[in-house]
């Protein structure tokens, strides 16, 4: 991906509806707990990383289209996984279609078309339905899981980098090139509203209420937070540290508790960054940069696994950086393909 234009976009990469996992254990009998993988897309590489969380080791490596190393035709970017776990979909920026995972198998079942320079992709909560942002074509492609097809493609924005579903029939957009956040009404598939923010939005998380949205805008090193009852940003902070060029925040993710949201800040191919910024979320108390975590070069996602590890997938150094969500220590460091970008949490 260093090599290609979309570097520029694929590195603003947020987490997207799917990214953060949790779960409760139930007091009493129950069945043995099941494993959480991570899914990584190696952009440069045409494959597909499985980590399992347990073990922190790459278990898979899935071709998600015909390239090389370094020579990727596809050229995967993003992933998304179904509420059941049953299924991974994988845009692949260069094929123009969605790569679909069996994560039984981790095999691809199927490869969708969809429009030009696929981007972005998130699971509606109900898992029917699948949002895929098209950059160039400035739509979005509506997949049905039951049949893995296209059933409606519409306008969403300029440049639609990424998408998440919040409540009452809504989804939001981020634009990167108007600094805009469309609100889409997801039952008439139409933009209903445009939300003003930094400059190149890109990342966006929802709150588990759904009542506030956190939006990365990478042109100017900040993150929006936008209340959703409003729909307006009642508050801007900083996404840590600039680097020259800015930091360039991308991937934003809530942690387990909701007290902290992880920003992925990951520079540019000139001037990587590697760091993560730690927001505190105050619920009583106005948001504020809490502290900022060493990464390897160019973090481009984030996402929690329910044993307490974080993954953050490091483009340039073809590296996953594993911290502990509670102490923010660095755990571990994974070895995974080439240009890492993305991470999708499976349950199974």
């Amino acid at each position: 991906m260093k090599t290609n234009n979309y570097r520029t976009i694929s590195n603003f990469t947020a987490r997207n509806a799917a990214a953060t996992v949790g779960a409760l254990l139930l007091l009493g009998a129950a069945p043995a707990a099941a494993h959480t993988y991570a899914y990584v897309p190696n952009s440069s590489d045409d494959t597909v990383a499985v980590i399992d969380t347990h073990t922190n080791t790459v278990i898979a490596n899935i071709t998600v289209g015909p390239g090389t190393v370094n020579a990727a035709v596809n050229n995967p970017v993003w992933a998304a996984a179904t509420p059941d776990g049953r299924q991974v979909y994988v845009t692949n920026i260069f094929g123009n279609n969605v790569a679909v995972i069996d994560s039984a198998t981790n095999t691809v079942s199927k490869y969708i078309p969809v429009g030009n320079a696929p981007e972005g992709v998130a699971v509606s909560p109900d898992g029917a339905q699948v949002y895929v942002t098209n950059l160039i074509d400035g739509t979005i492609s509506v997949i049905s899981s039951a049949t893995n097809t296209v059933v409606a493609t519409f306008a969403a924005g300029s440049f639609p980098a990424y998408v998440a579903f919040g409540e009452h029939h809504r989804a939001y957009v981020t634009n990167a090139t108007t600094n805009t956040v469309s609100v889409i009404n997801t039952a008439s598939r139409t933009v209903t509203q445009t939300i003003a923010v930094g400059a190149t939005p890109v990342g966006l998380a929802f709150s588990d209420d759904l009542k506030q949205l956190y939006v990365t805008n990478s042109g100017d090193g900040t993150v929006s937070i936008i209340g959703t009852l409003s729909n307006t940003v009642w508050k801007t902070v900083s996404s840590g540290p600039q680097v020259p060029n800015g930091s360039l925040p991308n991937a934003i993710a809530f942690n387990p508790h909701e007290t902290e949201a992880w920003v992925t800040n990951g520079g540019s191919d000139t001037y990587p960054d590697n760091t993560i910024g730690v927001i505190a979320t105050n619920p009583f108390g106005f948001p504020a940069l809490k502290k900022v975590l060493t990464t390897g070069q160019g973090p481009d996602a984030i996402a929690f696994a329910r044993n307490g590890l974080a993954y953050a997938p490091n483009f340039t150094d073809n590296t996953v950086s594993v911290f502990n969500a509670h102490t923010h220590k660095l755990v571990t460091t994974i070895t995974v393909g080439n240009n890492p970008i993305g991470v999708a949490l499976v349950n199974r």
